[in-house]
């Protein structure tokens, strides 16, 4: 069995304790029967090169689900195997995955792609971010164990401020790059691209990593 394969297997087993995890953390909404669900752990294949560096890109949570997502999950199921066809039938087209794929294809990471979160439920609130306790633990019950599967040598996007934070605090041996949030209202991801689309600051992989540790930068425009 190939890496990719592996990686694949041992995500999937996860991702299906995942989406039945009831743990009712504060600040989040979790309502099954509501179609509303833990998801955002997917090893994207399609379209990458498996023999090339692979990278996981990682949010804060879920955005709140619209009410087509919730049908879906209500009238289809609610298995991770459910999460993965909506993913790929909806959720990829969207343009934060679109932005993020163009910036770590220019950065040279054309390997599988990780998509994941911190919190892998929705807020209970527009805007209000999940309280400290419940990023620890489903960090703690989720992403700690991703990071386990994948090489260590896959270097980790950060998406956010926040985000770019805790991935550095947590994770001092893997190389950590953050990133503006690709639709964040005040444009500062688009000034990380020439008027061509070309990304402005093309870092060099081997000065973040020397083999065993990595070290973590916010991606800047100049």
């Amino acid at each position: 069995m190939s890496e990719t394969k592996c990686i694949h297997s041992e995500l999937y087993q996860l991702g299906e304790i995942m989406v039945g995890c009831m743990n009712d953390c504060e600040g989040i909404n979790c309502d099954p029967q509501n179609g509303i669900i833990p998801r955002c752990m997917v090893l994207e294949q399609k379209g990458r090169k498996e023999d090339e560096r692979g990278t996981a890109i990682i949010g804060i949570n879920p955005g709140i689900s619209k009410e087509d997502e919730r049908s879906f999950y209500r009238s289809k199921g609610q298995g991770y195997e459910k999460v993965l066809s909506y993913w790929d039938m909806k959720i990829s087209k969207l343009k934060y995955y679109n932005f993020l794929r163009n910036l770590v294809n220019q950065l040279g990471f054309t390997g599988p792609i990780l998509w994941s979160e911190l919190v892998k439920c929705e807020n209970l609130m527009a805007g209000k971010l999940p309280s400290i306790q419940t990023f620890r633990t489903c960090t703690r019950k989720f992403l700690n164990k991703e990071l386990e599967v994948i090489p260590l040598g896959w270097p980790l996007i950060a998406v956010g401020k926040e985000t770019f934070k805790v991935l550095a605090y947590l994770y001092p041996i893997h190389v950590v790059i953050g990133v503006p949030h690709p639709t964040g209202s005040y444009g500062h991801f688009t000034r990380l691209f020439n008027k061509n689309g070309e990304l402005i600051n093309r870092i060099a992989f081997e000065e973040l990593w020397n083999g065993e540790y990595g070290k973590a930068i916010w991606l800047e425009s100049k």
